[in-house]
């Protein structure tokens, strides 16, 4: 089946397209300390909150044992973050306990710093990087909660559980390749999960009940609930989940949607949505033979959110395994030959055109001079983005069949 998706991909991706778009990333950096301490400036001025000293704390401790609190200043509607700080509950004093403080430590700076690029936006901030992914909704949610209190000139301070209360349902983005699409609905109450509904739909029928699909010795009536056991037994830790016998691919999906749904939970934030289309990782794929003058292309792509970004693309020789990037005399040949770009000036062309498609393989602009090396490119990441990066197969290299260029037929 991955074949023939690759197949029909590679001669759709050949007729190509165009659009627009761009993007930037920024670096965060790091800190020892355990507690932030005080903000020596306001980042937010609301005139809509009462002055005051607010604070908020966690009441249950993260997944690396440190429990979250947060203490917010307004004096004339300027809001500063007086004190922030991820620390283990008194008595324990470990050493795993310093270094998981440490360790929470530098994800609140990281965090800090997502608050104050956003200019005091909680609900604008960029996420940070996978360890610190809890506490940075921890953080959003305290915000939350402290804004909330702060309308009204209410300082107690809040306790906060481990989920916000409600209920939460994530959709996927698309069906899967026989129709069905999944969805979870968590009930939260009391601040933890009291509740858990993982299932897929095609024609408003479910997949847990339809009698094809559970005619087999592996069936989604049995292997769907075993995937939310595996979770609620697990801690609610997704990176402990057991994928029950045939429900592989059921349970990278579960995954996909309880990403997000984990992050409004802790957050306090959107109650219904559409999950990402991708898993996020770093994805390779290469062709699985040489093209006429030697060369096998390869391509690398990160992807984070759904934000698609080229990390690497180029090509091996097959004699010597040398990388045509690194070939300066066949780079000095071709921009001769074509009187636009070399090799390596090619493939930044060809990435920032993929910016421009926002991402979309269909949508990338050959370049002048280079549609050998466009095409290959765009078949190597519409076969990345249609196998690979949507059940998260981040392990393995993808082999893609190539499709001979014109002057190979």
């Amino acid at each position: 089946m991955k074949k023939l998706l690759a197949l029909f991909l590679a001669s759709a991706l050949i007729l190509g397209m165009a659009a627009c778009g761009d993007r930037k990333q920024g670096e965060e950096s790091s800190s020892e300390s355990s507690s932030l301490g005080a903000a020596k400036d306001s980042i937010l001025t609301d005139t809509s909150l009462k002055d005051g000293e607010y604070k908020a704390v966690y009441k249950t401790m993260a997944l690396d044992r440190t429990i979250d609190s947060l203490t917010v200043k307004i004096e004339k509607g300027d809001v500063s973050v007086s004190d922030y700080s991820c620390k283990e509950e008194s008595g324990e004093g470990s050493s795993d306990g310093t270094e998981a403080e440490m360790k929470a430590s530098k994800a609140a700076e990281l965090i800090l710093n997502s608050y104050k690029a956003a200019d005091g936006d909680f609900n604008a901030m960029e996420p940070v990087d996978d360890s610190a992914q809890e506490h940075f909704y921890r953080f959003q949610r305290m915000m939350r909660e402290i804004t909330a209190a702060a309308k009204d000139g209410k300082t107690d301070t809040i306790e906060l559980g481990k989920y916000a209360d409600g209920t939460y349902k994530a959709t996927a983005a698309q069906p899967d390749l026989q129709g069905w699409t999944p969805y979870v609905e968590v009930v939260v109450a009391d601040g933890n999960i009291s509740s858990i509904t993982y299932d897929a739909l095609k024609d408003g029928a479910k997949i847990t009940e339809d009698t094809e699909s559970n005619a087999g010795e592996n069936k989604p009536s049995a292997y769907y609930p075993e995937i939310v056991k595996s979770f609620s037994e697990g801690g609610e830790d997704l990176t402990k989940l057991f994928a029950p016998t045939g429900g592989g691919l059921a349970t990278k999906s579960f995954v996909k949607l309880m990403t997000p749904v984990m992050a409004s939970m802790v957050s306090g934030g959107e109650k219904e949505f559409t999950a990402p289309k991708y898993v996020n990782g770093t994805y390779r794929a290469e062709f699985t033979d040489f093209d006429a003058d030697g060369w096998k292309a390869y391509l690398v792509l990160q992807i984070y959110n759904d934000k698609v970004t080229v990390q690497e693309f180029d090509a091996i020789q097959k004699d010597t395994e040398a990388l045509r990037s690194q070939d300066n005399e066949l780079s000095q040949k071709m921009k001769e030959s074509t009187g636009t770009y070399d090799f390596p000036e090619a493939v930044k062309q060809i990435s920032k055109n993929f910016d421009k498609a926002d991402g979309d393989p269909f949508a990338v602009e050959n370049v002048v001079g280079a549609t050998i090396s466009s095409n290959d490119f765009k078949q190597l990441a519409g076969s990345i983005l249609a196998m690979s990066a949507v059940e998260g197969d981040t392990g393995d290299t993808l082999q893609v069949e190539r499709i001979p260029s014109e002057k190979e037929s």
